[in-house]
């Protein structure tokens, strides 16, 4: 079971395995475990372009979340059919740019998917050097994986850049 709520500046995912606070303030999120501790504190999304400039989801702008049922099409990032995508956006209306953090949700499983995407919200097109999928903020910002290896597990899915260079 899966319920997402506004409280304030946060956007609660409860699951019975986990609870995601994301803060729509900061635009950092935290992922707390079902034994209430926090395992990712202040996280954040963050590209850098090729003139050397950065957008954070921490810097000023406009945020917000959306959070919707997945639709059964296409192959799932599950084993079960069910699943919600929560969307967080950061807009830089500076630079022309939307970061949008998707969280892929699963009731009957205890994990997330986690992508990032960016929006160009300009004419020109965007030149990108790189892109941070879980970045730390430098407040308090932390990843705790456990004192046993065998308690936390981070699998990366990256799939190869097409093209030349």
């Amino acid at each position: 079971m899966i319920a997402i709520s506004r409280q304030g500046n946060l956007a609660v995912i409860n699951h019975e395995k986990f609870q995601i606070h994301f803060n729509l303030a900061r635009g950092t999120w935290d992922y707390i475990d079902e034994l209430g501790q926090t395992i990712i504190k202040n996280g954040r999304a963050q590209i850098t372009l090729q003139d050397g400039s950065t957008v954070s989801t921490e810097d000023a702008g406009s945020r917000e979340f959306i959070c919707e049922p997945m639709p059964l099409t296409g192959e799932p990032l599950s084993k079960t059919s069910r699943q919600y995508e929560v969307q967080f956006s950061h807009e830089a209306p500076e630079k022309g740019i939307r970061l949008n953090t998707y969280l892929h949700c699963f009731p009957d499983e205890p994990h997330i998917v986690l992508r990032v995407g960016i929006e160009n919200l300009r004419r020109a097109p965007v030149a990108l050097d790189s892109v941070t999928l879980l970045g730390i903020s430098t407040n308090r910002g932390a990843v705790h994986l456990g004192g046993q290896l065998s308690e936390y597990h981070l699998f990366i899915n990256t799939p190869a850049f097409l093209g030349g260079g």
